[in-house]
Parts: C-alpha cells; sequence; structure tokens
C-alpha cells in the first residue's frame, strides 16, 4: 500500500516492475477503498505496509493497519531493517536509504493477532515494544 500522492508513486511504481501487487490510499485520501481492496488481497497474498501513515509522526501506528488485521483475520508480524552505511534523508519520517554495499539486516517478531477491538491498544504497544528492542 503506497499513498496517492508523488511520494506515493516513487516507491508503488519500482514495486510494480518488480511484479508487486500495489494498493493506492492512505488515511488522508482514499484509505476506505484501499482497505476494502487490502482486506480482498489478503485472502491470496501477503502484505506489507508501512504503519506509521503518510503524515506520520514516524514511529506511530496507523489505526489502519490494526483495523485491517482484525477485519482480515491475519495477523502484524513486525519488521525493523536497517544498514550498516546509510543515507537518512531529510524528511518527516528521516527516510533511511542504503548505500552501495552496505549490510543489511532484517529482524522479524512474532505475530500479533488482533481478534478485538479491545486488541488494538495491545498490539500498538507490541509493534512500538518490537521496534524499540530492534532499534537498540
Amino acid at each position: 500500500m503506497s499513498s496517492k500522492s508523488k511520494d506515493g508513486e516513487l516507491i508503488a511504481r519500482p514495486l510494480a516492475r518488480l511484479g508487486f501487487l500495489t494498493v493506492r490510499g492512505s488515511s488522508s485520501s482514499g484509505g476506505a477503498e484501499a482497505l476494502r481492496q487490502l482486506i480482498k488481497l489478503a485472502k491470496k497474498h501477503s502484505l506489507a505496509i508501512t504503519p506509521d501513515g503518510p503524515k506520520g509522526p514516524a514511529g506511530s501506528v496507523s489505526p489502519g493497519v490494526l483495523q485491517l488485521a482484525y477485519l482480515a483475520k491475519i495477523p502484524i508480524i513486525p519488521v525493523s531493517a536497517c544498514a550498516t552505511k546509510q543515507w537518512i534523508l531529510n524528511t518527516w519520517d528521516r527516510l533511511r536509504v542504503p548505500k552501495p554495499f552496505s549490510t543489511l539486516k532484517a529482524n522479524y517478531g512474532q505475530e500479533i493477532w488482533v481478534k478485538s477491538r479491545e486488541d488494538f491498544e495491545i498490539a500498538e504497544a507490541r509493534i512500538k515494544s518490537f521496534w524499540a528492542e530492534a532499534q537498540s
């Protein structure tokens, strides 16, 4: 999922060329339709979403991610990635771009199930806790 903005296009086009399906929308534009499409896609495909949404703040968890996990009955698997050498862009989310020949490391957390709306706060706390541990 990527936003309908020009920034969203910067990621959607390369993903499409690599064979990934993309859904365009965000909490601020086309979110409800994107959510419906993602629920449908979740029946046959794995989904990848940056959970802080198009406007952040960085490190936050958009309610749409929790809603998607709940409605599609799929787990959230938190992921953290880092590079040994990287550029950090002066953007709201401090986007990091790996430098050539750097080593990349990905950390995967335990499945987080959202079985009811009461689980939203717990799931959000578990995601944030995973990120905090992965960064230390």
